[in-house]
């Protein structure tokens, strides 16, 4: 087949790396891939196969006022169009919402299977009011939209029901390459540190700072537990500060992004999610593959659909106090035999979220989508 998948950049981001993971896993089991950028095409974050092609467009310019943010994706529609008339693929899949609704508009007419592909959970993080507007009207012309839950896929039937929903979670990395030389936990920690583990970029959603101040309880309680939060953004200064605050800073590190993060996995003895919301958390599936048990707010969406309760890691409440985080961690940390079975137990996720397992449940989409396809077009041919 003749695959494209569509984003704004290849850039640091959750939905890039899943793009670049599939598009490598396609192309390697024989597929011709093309990954198409607003971006220009240049070094990535995430490696591609070398047999993928890449088209960056070079539209990714930020628009000052509302007109000229008609002309930049009039520009944008008429560079996939001409795009996807040259490439003629099989299957374009827009990855996030702006270009999904853009890739669907340029492929009307053409004989192409659409795919939109939500990366959120999008009551979560709402549209501006003209592109939601646009999701209602264009969604129920993609031949489907891919949602990354359940809940996402009942919100898309509640709010755009003439659209095709299909739920599709994201594959799990493991063993996780390092593709570059990244922060070792033996530079940061000593051998005998009892590690809590936290990722993401550091923005408010992921409540970072309700962790540090849960950790100030679990730091009094267990001798030489740390703290590690991996990741980048606006809220540092303020984490750094709230640390510091709390007299945390040796025992809250925040070294950055790293790209070593199965080595981190392997090194915690809990991973720890306190969002706000999630669409698919990659971090959850990628410790449990690396038998790291997860403690997680029952936050929307995914940590339900990847968390068996009690089993191979802990649910607490969405918006649990500190001291209840706090009694979670300290629970396990405490029980060595309990953390050891929901290691065991947690390593099922390899074989239910594989890299071929998902790309087979994508071959028989783009199967039953390309029948579904192929008698419209003899209905229409009988018409």
């Amino acid at each position: 087949m003749k695959i494209a998948l569509t984003l704004p950049s290849l850039g640091g981001g959750g939905a890039e790396r899943i793009a670049a993971t599939l598009a490598s896993g396609w192309a390697q089991r024989g597929h011709t891939v093309t990954v198409v950028t607003l971006d220009e095409a240049r070094q990535e974050d995430y490696p591609l196969s070398p047999t993928v092609h890449r088209v960056g467009l070079g539209l990714l310019r930020p628009s000052e006022d509302f007109v000229q943010g008609v002309v930049t994706n009039g520009k944008r529609l008429i560079a996939l169009r001409g795009f996807l008339r040259r490439a003629r693929p099989d299957v374009v899949l827009g990855m996030t919402s702006e270009i999904a609704i853009l890739s669907t508009l340029a492929a009307t007419g053409l004989p192409t299977i659409v795919i939109a592909s939500e990366r959120t959970h999008p009551p979560m993080m709402p549209l501006p009011r003209h592109w939601a507007w646009l999701r209602r009207k264009v969604y129920p012309r993609a031949d489907a939209v891919a949602m990354l839950t359940q809940e996402g896929g009942a919100w898309l039937g509640q709010e755009i029901p003439n659209a095709h929903a299909i739920v599709m979670p994201n594959p799990v990395t493991w063993p996780m390459l390092d593709p570059a030389p990244g922060p070792s936990p033996a530079t940061l920690l000593d051998a005998g540190d009892r590690v809590v583990l936290m990722a993401g970029r550091l923005i408010a959603s992921k409540r970072f700072d309700l962790a540090i101040e849960s950790f100030a309880r679990v730091a009094a309680a267990v001798p030489r537990s740390q703290l590690v939060i991996l990741g980048e953004g606006e809220e540092r200064s303020r984490l750094e500060a709230l640390a510091r605050e709390l007299d945390l800073e040796t025992r809250v590190r925040l070294p950055g992004r790293v790209s070593n993060l199965g080595d981190w996995y392997q090194r915690a003895e809990l991973l720890l999610v306190t969002s706000r919301f999630e669409g698919f958390p990659n971090i959850i599936t990628e410790a449990m593959a690396h038998a790291c048990p997860v403690i997680s707010v029952d936050c929307p969406t995914g940590p339900r659909d990847l968390i068996t309760d009690g089993q191979d890691g802990l649910l607490l409440p969405a918006n649990p106090p500190p001291q209840q985080i706090a009694d979670a961690v300290i629970r396990l940390f405490s029980d060595e035999a309990t953390r050891a079975a929901m290691s065991a137990r947690a390593i099922a996720v390899r074989d239910r979220y594989s890299l071929d397992s998902i790309l087979g449940r994508w071959g028989r989409i783009f199967e039953e989508l390309g029948l579904q396809a192929n008698q419209r077009s003899l209905a229409r041919e009988a018409g």
